[in-house]
């Protein structure tokens, strides 16, 4: 009964899981070359300090570019340095939705948060708090992904019990 258990469990799996990762790498692969060469350009104005045309590429890179954090956290570093220090902290923001788990951009959103003279204390319970917390240690698209892996373990789990089960009163006729 194991060997048909692990036979009826493995495959599926195995091809369950290739498929979300290739599905989940894909936007990887979305830098075109033409935004790249903008982006070292962007790049080159900005280690010159010209933050205000750094500001206008990375702008501009970022309306195509939506998935890529590099972009927003050197558009968020050049209004940093042109002294806009909400605009940066909101590309940081954007920044990190994208990439959460950046030490880099952690670090540069809480050193612009505590420049800010005014502080809003949140008020809110405690375990939504803690709620957001989490979830912010996680983009988008991975809660996707581990909502799909768990509703997949509760639906394995379900057939394994309906056709596994010993002792239920239809037969697997009624099953199927």
């Amino acid at each position: 009964a194991k060997d048909l258990v692990a036979r009826f469990f493995a495959a599926p799996l195995l091809r369950m899981t290739g498929l979300l990762l290739i599905i989940y790498s894909l936007p990887a692969f979305a830098w075109t070359g033409g935004d790249g060469a903008q982006f070292q350009k962007a790049n080159e104005i900005y280690r010159a300090g010209k933050f205000a045309q750094a500001v206008s590429i990375y702008q501009g890179l970022s309306e195509n570019n939506h998935e890529i954090s590099a972009i927003f956290y050197n558009l968020a570093n050049s209004l940093y340095r042109q002294g806009s220090a909400g605009p940066a902290i909101l590309a940081y923001e954007r920044a990190r939705m994208i990439e959460p788990r950046s030490g880099d951009i952690l670090y540069n959103l809480s050193y612009a948060r505590s420049l800010l003279e005014y502080r809003i204390e949140d008020k809110r319970n405690w375990y939504l708090r803690a709620a957001e917390k989490v979830l912010e240690y996680f983009t988008e698209k991975e809660i996707y992904l581990l909502a799909i892996a768990a509703y997949f373990l509760l639906m394995a789990g379900w057939a394994f019990v309906l056709f596994f089960r010993r002792g239920l009163p239809w037969g697997w006729g009624r099953k199927t």
